[in-house]
């Protein structure tokens, strides 16, 4: 179930970065949109989390993988 994204624990995303981007009903175009400033808020709250520095690629994919699943 999605989260908002601000809410989710380390636990959370160690959970999500272990899950397959592939959605199983690839016929079916599903988009998601996310703005810039989603992803630098995604790396925001990622550094607070890991207290390092995050790269927007994978903020970009744990917000990806908080909407899929």
């Amino acid at each position: 179930m999605k989260q908002p994204f601000n809410t989710l624990t380390k636990a959370d995303v160690e959970k999500l970065k272990r899950k397959s981007i592939s959605v199983p009903y690839a016929g079916r175009g599903v988009t998601y949109n996310f703005t810039k400033s989603d992803v630098e808020n995604a790396v925001k709250h990622l550094e607070t989390l890991y207290t390092v520095i995050v790269r927007k690629s994978f903020a970009a994919k744990i917000l990806l993988l908080n909407e899929i699943y």
